[in-house]
C-alpha cells in the first residue's frame, strides 16, 4: 500500500496493523474505528480524514499531513509524530499518552479532554490552539507549564479552557 492513492476511501473498522502506507494519499478517507497499530504513515496525506476512534498506537507519522483530520477518541499512544501537520485537527478525547510530538504544527487544533500524560512536545506550533487538557502531565510538563503555554498561545490567539 506504499504510495497508494486512496483518496476518499471508506475503510471503517479495517485492520491495517503494521501496514506500509508511507506516502499514501488518504485525504478525505473514512478510517473511523480502524486499527493502524505500528503502521508506517510517514509522508502520508491524511488531510480531512476521519480517524475517530482509530487505533494508531505506536504508529510512525513523520512528515504526515493530518490537517483538518478528525482524531476524536483516537489512540495515538506511543506514536512517533515529527514534522507533522495537525493544524485544525480535532484531537478531542484522544490519547497521546507517551507519544513523541516533535516540530508539529498544532495551529488551531482542538485538544479537549485529550490524554497527554507522558507526551513529549518539542518545538510544536500552538497558535490558535484550543487546549482543554492538563499539560502538566506531559513528559516535558511540570509546574507552570499551563501558565507558560497560556502566555505563548494568548499572544497568538489560542485558548486554554479550565
Amino acid at each position: 500500500l506504499r504510495a497508494a492513492q486512496l483518496v476518499g476511501s471508506v475503510l471503517v473498522g479495517r485492520n491495517l496493523s503494521g501496514a506500509d502506507l508511507r506516502g499514501a494519499d488518504l485525504s478525505g478517507a473514512t478510517l473511523s474505528g480502524a486499527t493502524l497499530t505500528e503502521a508506517h504513515l510517514s509522508g502520508a496525506n491524511l488531510s480531512g480524514a476521519d480517524l475517530s476512534g482509530a487505533d494508531l498506537s505506536g504508529a510512525w507519522l513523520s512528515g504526515a499531513n493530518l490537517s483538518g483530520a478528525n482524531l476524536s477518541g483516537a489512540n495515538l499512544s506511543g506514536a512517533q509524530v515529527s514534522r507533522c501537520r495537525l493544524d485544525e485537527a480535532n484531537l478531542g478525547r484522544a490519547s497521546l499518552k507517551d507519544a513523541v510530538l516533535r516540530d508539529v504544527n498544532l495551529w488551531a487544533a482542538a485538544l479537549i479532554g485529550t490524554d497527554v500524560s507522558g507526551t513529549s512536545f518539542d518545538w510544536c506550533e500552538w497558535s490558535q490552539a484550543l487546549i482543554g487538557c492538563d499539560l502538566t502531565t506531559a513528559a516535558n510538563g511540570g509546574p507552570g507549564v499551563d501558565a507558560l503555554a497560556a502566555i505563548a498561545m494568548k499572544a497568538h490567539g489560542g485558548k486554554i479552557l479550565p
